[in-house]
């Protein structure tokens, strides 16, 4: 349900942004400055550009045209997509007396970005590197790729530099004026994914509340829950077996109804022995869970990270063929360059559609991405459990538990402290941006010369960033180095593994016939005194009463059910080593 609402979520409502289609003007200072319009303007849709722009001069209005000079107008105008700013007037230094017209020259730029064109031929803003036709006396031109063109953004710093001497169509310029407009950028939501996203909440909101109060019963969510368990209701199959731990559970014989008579547990060690010689070897943190974890959980983490190196390599190789570099990239920026094309998507016909396609594609990663997280939670979990298990053998506490009773203490966490949580939780968040930002919607709506709306889904892709590719790699290979020394750390070695292994905390919890009220005081791991039988065999356990540390070497088993007094009196002795 998670990774299902992580996929909802972020496809629900989705932002759009607009590029606007350009004329170029090359004109006489004379035709901005005044005179007769109808006397040198002939084409009547620049003759109402014109004559606005005759009218904001004289009234010293810049709110429409904003005036550029020469280097500020190749930056302006060196965009792929234009949405600040519509036509363009570039005011040249000659009169009109040498020309039979004000208007010099006249361009149309039109976005035409195409998925069908080979390889993304689509060269934005070409003009402002191919219209000065002594250009190549000026800055050294790349050359050409292949049978393409060189991208004008490859070079547009050499044009910048030599601003100066920039001459468009053969022209000085003087300056330049840009039409100012709103960004006609939209924010959209997918009416049917929201209507999912409702109606699941929906579901799980019923689910909670069912949960919350109409099941019964004491639910095992900590370690503390399970010891509580075992310590009120001592279960019979795990009788004598005290170091039982989760590697037996997978090594041992389980007898079932064939054990004999004069046993209590159905389970026999390996060798067949009644009990267990403690062997107080260090154990790491990591073998707290199993190998078969341990192999799922950071081979998925690593199959993820190749797959996103596969990405990147094609990504990077995609973006050099149009000489643009990583930086000019940055995080999530909707670029020509690094426009994915060339797939099933693209030929999807209606838009609606190709949108929904495309957000399932950009917000995949984010399921796979939750999905790892919480196999690594999981992980963690299984070590952390472990570490406040072989805790009790060094310290005697009240039980950590989801409803506390006496002086047991509540939970204000499941299992993983707020050290690890929480810093966990940031590097997921961190993660879950980058990824947003190395794959993302990309729609584009196209809007003419005047402002009409020629096409409102130009563009339904997906877009990418290598660079932001670049930083999950990082996170995510910091994010295994981080967990593999944290398996480094040891346990301390006097209690068995147990983990999450029911059958291994059953048989530590097989406590005195006498100290029925275990669970509701503190309690604490070891040997119980006094409990060793004629042939040297001790018994191990959780008890409130105070007990003694495991003897590297010596043989541990049995119960201890004898009533002695001794036992009673040390039962209620002050808990000098309680936390």
């Amino acid at each position: 349900m998670h990774l299902a609402d992580t996929l909802r979520y972020n496809s629900a409502f989705y932002s759009s942004l607009a590029t606007n289609d350009y004329k170029i003007y090359v004109v006489a200072s004379n035709l901005v400055s005044g005179g007769n319009v109808s006397d040198f303007v002939d084409d009547p849709s620049t003759f109402i550009l014109a004559d606005q722009l005759q009218q904001d001069t004289a009234n010293n209005d810049t709110s429409n045209f904003q005036r550029l000079d020469t280097l500020q107008c190749i930056k302006t105008y060196g965009q792929v997509f234009m949405q600040d700013y519509r036509n363009l007037v570039i005011v040249s230094k000659e009169s009109n007396n040498e020309r039979t017209l004000s208007v010099f020259h006249e361009e149309n730029y039109i976005f035409d970005y195409s998925v069908d064109l080979p390889q993304q031929d689509y060269l934005p803003f070409d003009w402002i590197c191919r219209s000065d036709p002594n250009i190549a006396t000026k800055i050294d031109v790349p050359p050409d790729i292949g049978s393409e063109l060189a991208p004008c953004d490859s070079y547009l710093d050499r044009v910048e530099a030599i601003a100066d001497i920039w001459q468009p169509w053969g022209f000085d310029v003087d300056y330049c004026l840009a039409e100012h407009v709103e960004q006609q950028c939209s924010f959209n939501g997918n009416i049917p994914i929201v209507i999912t996203v409702i109606g699941c909440n929906a579901i799980k909101l019923v689910l909670m509340l069912v949960v919350a109060f109409r099941l019964t019963g004491n639910p095992l969510i900590t370690i503390g829950d399970a010891l509580q368990s075992f310590l009120e209701a001592p279960d019979e199959t795990t009788r004598d077996l005290c170091l039982f731990s989760r590697n037996d559970a997978e090594t041992c014989e389980y007898l079932g109804s064939q054990q004999p008579e004069n046993r209590q547990s159905p389970w026999v060690y390996g060798d067949g022995a009644k009990s267990k010689v403690a062997k107080l070897q260090p154990m790491r943190w990591s073998e707290a869970a199993s190998g078969r974890r341990w192999t799922v959980t950071i081979g998925l983490i690593i199959l993820a990270l190749i797959t996103i190196v596969g990405f990147l390599g094609g990504a990077i190789a995609a973006i050099n063929g149009k000489g643009t570099s990583l930086m000019d990239l940055g995080f999530g920026t909707v670029h020509a360059s690094a426009i994915i094309s060339g797939w099933s998507i693209d030929n999807i016909e209606n838009s609606s559609v190709q949108i929904i396609a495309a957000i399932f594609f950009a917000n995949l990663p984010q399921a796979i991405l939750s999905f790892l997280y919480l196999n690594l939670n999981g992980l963690l979990t299984s070590m952390w459990v472990q570490l406040e298990w072989s805790n009790f053998a060094k310290h005697r506490k009240h039980l950590r538990v989801s409803t506390p009773k006496g002086l047991q203490r509540s939970t204000h966490f499941l299992q993983l402290p707020y050290k690890v949580a929480i810093p966990l939780m940031i590097t997921s968040g961190l993660l879950h941006w980058l990824v947003s930002q190395s794959v993302f919607l990309a729609v584009v709506a196209n809007y003419n010369a005047v402002g009409d709306l020629l096409d409102p889904v130009e563009i339904a892709s997906c877009g990418f960033s290598p660079l932001a590719m670049i930083c999950v790699l990082v996170v995510g290979v910091l994010l295994i180095v981080g967990t593999y020394l944290i398996g480094r750390q040891k346990y301390d070695p006097s209690m068995p593994l147990a983990g999450s292994c029911s059958a291994a905390i059953s048989a530590a919890c097989y406590r005195p016939e006498w100290d029925v009220d275990a669970s509701l005081h503190a309690v604490q791991w070891g040997v119980i005194p006094g409990s060793v039988d004629k042939s040297g065999v001790a018994h191990c356990c959780f008890t409130s009463a105070v007990v003694e540390q495991v003897q590297d070497g010596k043989q541990y088993a049995g119960n201890a059910t004898k009533s002695s007094s001794r036992l009673r009196q040390r039962s209620i002795l002050p808990n000098t080593n309680q936390r």
